[in-house]
């Protein structure tokens, strides 16, 4: 028996003031009768009382001296510990990457799956409970101590592998309520490999000898030299391959291989193509493949490099004044191209040539459109219009090189001014404007905004009330590259961070403002999502492509590779330690309870019976 509320036994002191009560309750009561002569007969017939008299006349104390027992038990929260076999077992099962290689035609984890069935038969039959937990990128419960053969089975049927690591770190967590219900519970590992230090765990490892053979690293860039190359390492796991072809193909078509005479095992060997007619310009995707291997794991012996980041194309209007050099123009092309961000950008000065859709950043010098593009963001610099939409124009202020004040404290300030000194900046000439609701103003001078920016939904658009060419922010050599690293960075998300990725985790998607329709492509099919932010599972290998649906119906699209992680690729590694969940011990040291049973409906249903007696007997001697 275990009280799991021990302080509910202060409750037996009501026992004593139960006694206290019947101590102090008047015994005898006035009443007026005929005749004395009854008296005279009770104390002849005193001495024939019916034997155990006393216990009649205290049937009400003791039903409720029981009463009040029965509720302390059940504030003690009492269960009753059942025994056990002690052979119940706890399987951790690895549905890893490593655990789809195949030798004599089944793979790791089918092999470990008909091993655990065979176990769990063995188990139940001996009356003990079995558990499953499943380790994968993330670990899961699969089967909670159960006596049942039939539902085990069913579980095991449908478990498939993953191109993911084995998280055994959150699985062992999950074992913690099986430990303590059960502190010597067996705990076995199905795995691909050994571990230095396994503690409490058995390791079974399933792997017979195979072999892998992986493209570990791809990448194309220029050399120190400026000559552009491929670099891709490569190595084999569990033996030497011989005469190992290693194949360069450029978007999608075959462009020459090298045949390596020893691959050796455990050694990674690196390999260069230098390739006098390729270059980041003249291609969109290369690849590099193992070709004609033996090779019992077949899902990392390619892979992808894409020759660029996402570009960003960027439309810069001449203020096309006569006799007027566009300083703001030559200023912000400089700065855009110090950035280590892939842009194309194009400067217009033909009214003719101006674009309104088909660009991610507008940028306006004085001349601002009536009607602004919806497909990009915008930026205006000391306009001498403004579209009614977006603010209204009050007049041009001349000031004596003043220094704008910095609106320190919203969101927006820390993403556009991060890093920037504001009280560096001078500025001696602005427009006075009154910008739309839609604006949260950055910095300003005597309340008259001077940066200002957008925070609705959609793309961004920052207004500058002065002229660069009346100001010293072009020649402040860190604030004013920071400033527009920042402001790019805010007005021009890119879709992705990366173009190579694990498979198993969950990346950010970042739709571009002017989305409408976001489509995800990869080997499992098309996944359609809206403008909302989106967190994709990498869930299959291979390349995924992000497809974009803007306002205007132009289609944007991104690339990106999915491969398997490193590590799984790597038969011959040795894990290092598993550590066992933190139980706190229970008093009994070695007593093993595989489950405790529940008194409370009992105790409840005792309690009820009771309270229907008592309530009997004292209407009875009240009536």
């Amino acid at each position: 028996m275990r009280f799991l509320a021990p302080l509910g036994l202060l409750g037996l002191l009501s026992i004593i003031a139960l006694i206290i009560i019947y101590i102090l309750k008047p015994k005898y009561q006035d009443r007026q009768v005929s005749s004395s002569f009854i008296w005279k007969l009770s104390l002849k017939y005193k001495r024939k009382k019916m034997p155990f008299e006393w216990l009649r006349s205290s049937l009400l104390l003791i039903l409720q001296v029981l009463i009040l027992l029965i509720i302390t038990a059940i504030l003690t929260k009492p269960h009753y510990a059942l025994s056990t076999n002690t052979g119940e077992k706890v399987v951790i099962l690895d549905t890893s990457a490593s655990m789809m290689a195949v030798s004599h035609g089944k793979t790791r984890l089918e092999r470990a799956i008909n091993e655990i069935e065979n176990l769990a038969m063995r188990t139940i039959e001996n009356n003990d409970k079995f558990s499953i937990i499943l380790a994968g990128q993330e670990a899961k419960l699969l089967v909670n101590r159960s006596e049942s053969l039939q539902y085990i089975k069913s579980q095991l049927s449908n478990i498939t592998s993953n191109y993911s690591i084995s998280n055994i770190e959150d699985a062992m967590l999950l074992t913690e309520n099986i430990i303590k219900a059960n502190n010597i519970a067996e705990i076995i590992y199905y795995t691909s490999n050994d571990y230095n230090d396994p503690g409490m765990v058995r390791i079974r490892n399933m792997s017979q000898g195979e072999t892998n053979a992986s493209v570990l690293s791809f990448k194309g860039e220029r050399d120190q030299s400026g000559n552009y190359i491929f670099i891709t390492e490569v190595v084999s796991y569990g033996k030497d391959l011989f005469d190992v072809v290693l194949e360069l193909r450029i978007d999608g078509n075959y462009k020459t291989s090298t045949v390596i005479d020893k691959l050796e095992a455990g050694i990674v060997s690196t390999y260069v193509w230098r390739l006098i007619d390729v270059n980041e310009d003249t291609y969109d995707v290369a690849s590099v493949h193992l070709k004609d291997i033996d090779d019992d794991f077949m899902y990392d012996n390619s892979l992808e490099f894409f020759s660029s980041t996402q570009k960003f194309r960027v439309q810069i209007v001449d203020h096309n004044i006569p006799n007027q050099v566009d300083s703001t123009k030559e200023f912000i092309t400089r700065a855009l191209q110090s950035l280590n961000r892939n842009f194309i950008i194009d400067q217009v000065s033909n009214p003719d040539d101006i674009k309104d859709e088909g660009y991610d950043l507008y940028i306006y010098s004085k001349n601002v459109p009536d009607v602004l593009p919806i497909d990009g963001a915008i930026w205006i610099f000391d306009p001498l219009t403004l579209p009614t939409s977006i603010g209204t124009l009050v007049g041009d202020i001349s000031v004596n090189n003043i220094s704008p004040v910095a609106e320190t404290s919203s969101v927006l300030y820390e993403k556009v001014m991060q890093q920037v000194a504001a009280n560096n900046i001078t500025i001696s000439r602005y427009k006075q404007l009154v910008p739309s609701n839609d604006f949260e103003v950055l910095m300003s001078y005597q309340s008259d905004p001077i940066l200002m920016s957008t925070t609705n939904v959609g793309p961004k658009i920052t207004i500058f009330s002065f002229d660069l060419a009346y100001s010293n922010l072009p020649i402040l050599f860190l604030d004013f590259p920071i400033l527009i690293r920042n402001l790019s960075n805010y007005s021009m998300v890119e879709t992705i961070d990366d173009y190579v990725y694990d498979a198993g985790l969950t990346i950010p998607i970042y739709p571009h403002p002017a989305a409408v329709r976001v489509d995800i492509e990869n080997n499992d099919g098309v996944f359609e999502f809206g403008q909302e932010s989106i967190q994709m599972l990498l869930s299959t290998l291979g390349r995924y492509k992000v497809t974009q649906v803007l306002n205007t119906g132009a289609i944007k699209t991104t690339e990106f590779y999915v491969r398997i992680p490193a590590s799984e690729s790597n038969f011959d590694d040795v894990g290092d330690t598993i550590y066992m969940p933190l139980v706190p011990s229970v008093p009994g040291g070695d007593e093993v309870t595989s489950d405790l049973l529940d008194l409370l409906p009992y105790l409840a249903a005792f309690l009820i019976l009771l309270v229907v007696i008592e309530w009997g007997v004292q209407y009875r001697e009240q009536y």
